[in-house]
């Protein structure tokens, strides 16, 4: 990695550490990802600069990216299920039910299947590429 480039991606650590991820920080994270298009760091603290800026389909977008790219990212998981059990309809309780009833983190195995349901429905309409393509690039 470019020298240039590592002090681009240890000033966005600094700023997400505190807790700042207004504009200059989105247009950090952006510049970063020009040069490493797959750095899921700057993908997940652009996504929280999108959801801080009330864009929350295009974080989701970029929280499914980060799925492709590391399949295992507590971060993108948590963040989509978040935000899918936020905005979904109660399902009635069963008795027996899988369902995270204790309010607590998703294990792998619970977020999975609500993670791949979110995952579908966003890239359903066009493929991950030009959806990617739209949020680096905005016009």
């Amino acid at each position: 990695m470019d020298r240039k480039v590592e002090e681009l991606v240890a000033l966005a650590r600094q700023r997400a550490s505190a807790a700042d991820f207004g504009p200059e920080s989105e247009a950090l994270n952006r510049k970063i990802l020009d040069t490493l298009p797959t750095d899921v760091g700057s993908m997940t603290r652009l996504a929280k600069c999108l959801e801080m800026r009330d864009e929350p389909f295009e974080a989701q977008v970029l929280y499914a990216t980060v799925l492709q790219v590391d399949p295992e990212n507590r971060i993108a998981l948590n963040h989509l299920v978040r935000e899918h059990v936020a905005t979904a309809t109660p399902p009635r309780r069963r008795r027996g039910s899988a369902a995270n009833a204790s309010g607590g983190a998703f294990t792998h195995d619970e977020a999975f299947p609500l993670v791949a349901g979110i995952i579908d429905r966003l890239f359903r309409a066009a493929p991950a590429g030009v959806l990617w393509s739209a949020i680096r690039h905005p016009p």
